[in-house]
């Protein structure tokens, strides 16, 4: 388990913790550093400090000048994990001032704590990579909570990337983070969040053309209230522009509410691999004009007010024949306000044909780029000009 808090805005403090359960042989390091060149990864050059456990020690590491701080006396027990922590405390210039090493309740590192040298933390750091070798079986993989506030503040960041071993995120963790242009999540065992969580909470307001979401290819289910709704209004939703996933995307459902409130998308493409649209999961997103289903689609059921409030949804591009289309289950629960699937019912329904239909009983769609998200209709005279 992986643990990073930062107790203040511009992570002036933080905390990290880690545990392992492993052979002497395992190797687990988290990396601080700056992303130079905005890759989204943190490359060797470009990582200052490594935290770690390797061959039954701990260690922390000044990689500019290749000192090495590691534990002494230690006797590895196997199938034993042993906590690892780091606490720090910087200056007002955001450079290391207090340092505290600890496994269990013994100090470790000692020499490095009494010093406390620069390299531990700069303020042009903005990344930390967590990375492992030897790990052979399922249970020793590492899982990451990110915790209450964590991010919350962070103005300057551009760019957020939650990889596959964060678990769940505390409220408010990435929230007020005005300037980020790139969200990425990739969590594999994303926990459920729940309507007043309000991890992105206003998330992109000042960013130049909004926030591009991607969710990543690993993710399997998208989970409840990831990105929606704030149930304090529109002043406190996230200024997502562009929302896709990832080529080769596994995912099959779209929580409950998971992209409620998403009005700056006006086209939203579904890979193949996507069975559920959850109660409420694309509510209210009222600018989203063309839904796509990809060819080879595997979509089975479509969840009570999973559109509603869709009120531009006007037309529907599925991956499957007419006859596939009518198997899918569509919940028109109603509560007496219209608010059901009636937008999602009631657009024109285009059908996929990689190669054009000799009768033309409906309309269909191709890909002219699927690379670009560029389609063509068969019979476009009738049905409108190229997507």
């Amino acid at each position: 388990n992986i643990t990073f808090n930062s107790r203040r805005s511009d992570v002036k403090e933080f905390e990290l913790s880690f545990t392992i359960e492993g052979s002497s042989s395992n190797s687990i390091q988290v990396a601080l550093g700056r992303d130079s060149d905005k890759d989204g990864t943190l490359s060797f050059a470009e990582t200052g400090a490594v935290y770690g456990w390797r061959n039954g020690r701990y260690f922390a590491e000044d990689v500019v000048s290749g000192r090495r701080f590691e534990e002494s006396g230690v006797e590895y027990v196997a199938g034993t994990g042993r906590v690892f922590s780091v606490k720090m405390r910087t200056s007002r210039n955001r450079e290391a001032k207090e340092f505290d090493a600890r496994a269990g309740s013994e100090s470790v590192l000692t020499n490095l704590s009494q010093t406390c040298p620069v390299w531990l933390y700069r303020p042009e750091w903005n990344m930390m990579r967590i990375t492992r070798r030897g790990i052979g079986e399922p249970a020793e993989w590492f899982l990451c909570d990110i915790g209450y506030a964590s991010f919350y503040m962070c103005t300057g960041a551009t760019v957020i990337t939650i990889g596959t071993g964060v678990t769940s995120m505390g409220e408010y963790a990435f929230a007020h983070t005005y300037a980020v242009e790139y969200f990425y999540y990739n969590a594999v065992n994303g926990s459920n969040y729940d309507a007043q969580n309000y991890g992105f909470h206003r998330m992109g307001w000042n960013a130049e053309g909004g926030t591009a979401v991607v969710i990543g290819k690993d993710v399997k289910r998208v989970p409840n209230y990831l990105l929606g709704p704030y149930n304090n209004g529109a002043d406190t939703w996230p200024n997502i522009t562009s929302l896709s996933f990832e080529k080769g995307s596994q995912c099959t459902t779209i929580g409950f509410a998971a992209f409620e409130d998403i009005n700056g998308i006006s086209t939203l493409i579904l890979p193949a691999s996507i069975t559920t649209l959850e109660d409420w999961a694309l509510c209210g997103c009222t600018n989203l004009q063309t839904l796509i289903f990809e060819d080879g689609t595997r979509l089975s059921y479509v969840g009570a007010y999973a559109t509603a409030a869709c009120s531009s949804l006007s037309m529907v591009l599925y991956g499957g024949t007419p006859a596939q289309f009518a198997s899918v289950s569509i919940n028109n629960t109603n509560n007496g306000s219209g608010g059901h699937n009636l937008y999602f019912n009631a657009a024109t329904k285009v059908f996929y044909s990689a190669d054009e239909p000799a009768v033309l009983d409906n309309y269909y769609w191709y890909w002219i780029n699927k690379d670009l998200g560029q389609i063509g209709i068969w019979g476009a005279s009738a049905a409108g000009e190229e997507e």
